[in-house]
């Protein structure tokens, strides 16, 4: 039998790179045809086997899929692409550490491949090693400046390590060779780059650029529902805007050619159109469908994780808290302390990130990972739940680690040149319930906590999709029962924590009373004055939550007491919240 080259090579009479190719036009069953010749013809390869897999991939069997990837990969003649594509299916089942522990043996085998690095790179980001990450993504870059993929995950990196303007960059040159590949899979990977330059342009404070770029992608396709549901979240809708009609007729979807998940962000979007149309009656139809589908799609306990919160109240009592134990910074540098914002989503919690990064020595990071992954991988999953919990709590060793770690990690987001911050904001809401736990492994931290109107703040996480977390807010009724439980929490950690280490902020005292709420802000952090705090709006600093349209903008009173036209659609809400609305 002849030797049969491997699909890198990219000969055109090379018959596994043209089946390749066929398998990017999205012909399965030629594909399949082409694979099946292959094989009776040449000896088996790496490069067969991969895309074998790839065709069960497409296929949806991932057992199979994943077995023939590690088949292909354990193969002589194994390539860098399989390592990626095997990594990547893995990623997508939801095996994170698998993917990295496969992209770990795939860089040792082929430690010069760039697309690896970078690959590689993204990977380690996601578990906190920032320093390394970005190492190996400027490796890649050196060493292939035009390749998409490393240029996607560049982009990628650079949009999470709150540098925006390098994304784009990086995302507009990918757009620009990507507009090179012909058929489905060039249109595929044109509109997968644009949503990405959108958000990129999103984050960096410029809404116009972004509406545009989102624009241009829907009227070359104007059934792709993330575009319209990132558009939704920039631009401000009427009663008349022709794109709600463009939107009922989307959902009206009388081919069934829409998925659970268009269907979910179509519904969004139109929910957003109609709550700025000042329709609440519509608007509460359109969202509760939505966030039906969106809950149907999520595991979710709602019972044991209402228990965790009471449980982390169980775990640290004021005695343990306040208890003279040994510093734990004998050895560390504290300098910038670390500063979280804390509250439910939708409370205010990038309102008064924004101005206080706006100061000149507050570092704004914006939401990290840090603090929860920390706290599975040294106090473990099961804490605060299992039986020695509180012995856990107490363990210098574990304490002394988690503050070591924490700041090693967080301050891997700063611009290494020197600016004298004293402050790092970690801003991820659902820190509230490690309050305890940050208030005994980090002395110097100080707490803020974002308060809102119950009601308000329920009806804005119910009319958001977000990308990841918040499982709670998708029914009115668990939505209601989590917040009770966040607030049963709060007010122990009000009891327990004391007043120079935990403050509270009112998202309506700040609307309010702007110059106020940030002077009440630097006394309780002890900083001088700054007047940049009252024009936050202008902070050109990286924004990618939410929220990030809003903060933008000056101080704008419309969104308290926004509940009102949702009156007579909240009722499960206000059961859960046993509340009886005016």
């Amino acid at each position: 039998m002849k030797k049969l080259q491997t699909e890198q090579q990219k000969d055109p009479k090379n018959p596994l790179s043209q089946a390749f190719r066929l398998f990017d036009t999205g012909n399965l069953a030629a594909t399949e045809n082409a694979l099946r010749t292959i094989q009776k013809q040449f000896p088996i390869t790496s490069g067969a086997k991969h895309l074998e897999a790839k065709i069960l991939q497409a296929h949806g069997k991932l057992s199979e899929a994943t077995q023939t990837y590690e088949a292909a990969c354990n193969m002589e003649d194994a390539t860098p692409p399989c390592f990626v594509d095997f990594a990547d299916v893995m990623q997508r089942m939801g095996n994170k550490q698998q993917a990295r522990n496969i992209l770990n043996l795939g860089f040792r085998r082929f430690p010069q491949a760039p697309f690896m690095a970078a690959k590689l790179g993204l990977a380690l980001f996601e578990e906190g090693h920032v320093a390394q990450s970005r190492k190996l993504m400027e490796y890649a870059l050196k060493v292939d400046k035009n390749d998409i993929e490393i240029l996607q995950a560049a982009g990628a990196f650079y949009r999470a390590t709150g540098t925006p303007d390098v994304a784009l960059r990086h995302f507009q040159c990918a757009l620009d060779l990507a507009g090179k590949i012909t058929g489905p899979r060039g249109r595929e990977k044109r509109e997968e780059l644009s949503l990405l330059l959108a958000e990129a342009a999103k984050d960096n404070g410029d809404m116009k650029a972004a509406e545009k770029i989102l624009r241009q992608l829907l009227r070359a396709n104007p059934t792709n529902s993330r575009a319209w549901l990132i558009l939704s979240d920039l631009v401000r809708f009427t009663p008349t805007s022709p794109e709600i009609q463009q939107l009922k007729r989307l959902l009206a979807d009388r081919k069934g050619a829409l998925s659970i998940s268009n269907k979910i962000d179509l519904g969004f979007a139109l929910g957003k159109a109609w709550i700025d149309a000042g329709d609440p009656k519509q608007a509460m139809e359109q969202l509760t469908t939505a966030n039906r589908l969106r809950r149907g799609s999520l595991p979710y306990d709602g019972q044991s994780v209402r228990q965790r919160l009471k449980n982390y109240g169980k775990c640290f009592k004021s005695q343990i808290i306040r208890n003279d134990k040994p510093r734990l910074f004998d050895n560390i540098e504290t300098e910038p302390n670390p500063l979280f914002i804390v509250g439910m989503p939708r409370s205010g919690t990038t309102l008064v990130e924004q101005v206080l990064a706006s100061h000149r020595q507050v570092f704004g990071a914006d939401e990290l990972t840090t603090l929860p992954r920390l706290k599975n991988a040294i106090f473990g999953n099961d804490f605060p739940d299992a039986a020695d919990s509180i012995e856990r709590a107490t363990s210098l060793e574990k304490l002394s680690l988690l503050a070591k770690s924490y700041l090693a990690e967080s301050r891997q987001y700063i611009d290494p040149s020197p600016k004298g911050y004293r402050y790092l904001i970690d801003k991820m809401p659902g820190n509230f319930m490690f309050s305890g736990l940050i208030a005994m492994a980090l002395p110097n931290a100080k707490i803020i906590h974002c308060r809102r109107n119950p009601i308000d703040t329920c009806l804005s996480c119910f009319s958001k999709y977000f990308v990841s977390g918040q499982r709670f807010s998708y029914d009115l009724t668990e939505l209601g029962q989590y917040y009770r439980a966040y607030e049963e929490l709060m007010t122990h950690w009000r009891q327990t924590l004391p007043p120079e280490r935990f403050i509270e902020v009112g998202y309506e005292n700040v609307v309010a009373d702007i110059k106020a709420a940030a002077h009440r802000l630097t006394d309780f952090l002890g900083i001088d004055w700054d007047p940049a705090l009252l024009t936050f709006h202008d902070n050109s600093r990286s924004v990618r939550t939410a929220s990030a349209n809003q903060v933008r903008q000056p101080i704008y009173r419309s969104s308290v007491e926004r509940w009102r036209p949702y009156k007579k659609e909240l009722t499960p809400l206000f059961e859960a919240l046993d509340i009886n609305p005016d």
